[in-house]
């Protein structure tokens, strides 16, 4: 019994730690909105896949995970915030297999500001 309760034991651990390892390895964009009003709508295209954040209140974050397969591109965003104004563009650059990349995209009143996890600004352009 006591060899049951064991193995049980390490097949959860095994389990819980996959599950956060997945979470350590797949690439990320977070969305920070720094701005005093909620954002409608933001949507990133990636050139295999799409990122939905949906609604993003003021002075809050949203992180979202994607897949390590993708095909060379670039970031593009399309935000619309609470009062109408539209922002679209596109940052940085995508490509296959980048383990544990981190894409911040910063909405402030004036501007979107992207950058890695390491602080470095991220090209961007961006039209209203």
């Amino acid at each position: 019994m006591k060899l049951l309760v064991k193995y049980f034991l390490v097949i959860c651990t095994c389990v819980a730690a996959s599950y956060y390892l997945t979470f350590f390895v797949l690439p990320s964009v977070t969305l920070v909105n720094n701005t005093n009003s909620d954002i409608e709508s933001v949507k990133i295209t990636l050139p295999n896949s799409g990122l939905d954040f949906g609604k993003v209140y003021r002075q809050q974050r949203n992180t979202i995970h994607y897949s390590l397969k993708q095909n060379d591109g670039v970031y593009e965003y399309h935000i619309v915030k609470l009062d109408g104004v539209t922002l679209s563009g596109t940052c940085g650059y995508v490509t296959s297999n980048e383990f544990h990349k981190r894409v911040f995209v910063k909405v402030t009143e004036k501007e979107v500001v992207c950058s890695s996890a390491h602080n470095q600004r991220i090209n961007t352009r961006c039209a209203r």
